[in-house]
């Protein structure tokens, strides 16, 4: 195996310290205003948006976490009274409860704001359309995430 040119470890570098830059100070802005870690939110929106309830393991398939990164999530979220979990089975459904479905809906528009602010308004249209055909790029490679 060949190790990375200068310029293409430059730009991996690059790369992680923009998404570092971006997180961060996002991910403490929802939770100072949402009291909800950006996880926690997206699992809770998944589930909402997927009709209140599904398997863990298709959550593991749609947020593409391993299984016990996503099952900590689920335990953290479940301790806050916004899911609960019912075995089916063989199988662990996630249901969302009418307290997690409440903090979806407050919180949407408040990360909407953080996002926007902190991140889409520094765009300029350019830079939009580059990100918009790198994602579609990446998504066309079929990357698989090995949930174990």
């Amino acid at each position: 195996m060949k190790t990375l040119t200068k310029t293409e470890l430059a730009i991996w570098e690059d790369f992680q310290l923009i998404i570092e830059r971006l997180n961060n100070p996002i991910e403490r802005s929802i939770l100072k205003e949402t009291n909800l870690a950006k996880g926690e939110f997206r699992i809770l929106n998944t589930i909402r948006k997927s009709g209140g309830e599904m398997s863990q393991s298709e959550l593991v398939t749609h947020i593409g976490w391993e299984k016990s990164r996503l099952s900590h999530y689920v335990k953290r979220i479940e301790g806050k009274g916004l899911l609960e979990t019912k075995k089916k089975g063989r199988e662990k459904t996630v249901i969302i409860t009418p307290e997690g479905q409440e903090a979806v809906t407050e919180s949407a528009p408040v990360i909407s704001d953080i996002i926007r602010h902190q991140f889409i308004e520094t765009l300029e249209r350019t830079d939009i359309e580059s990100i918009e055909q790198t994602a579609e790029r990446l998504k066309e490679t079929e990357m698989v995430y090995e949930n174990t």
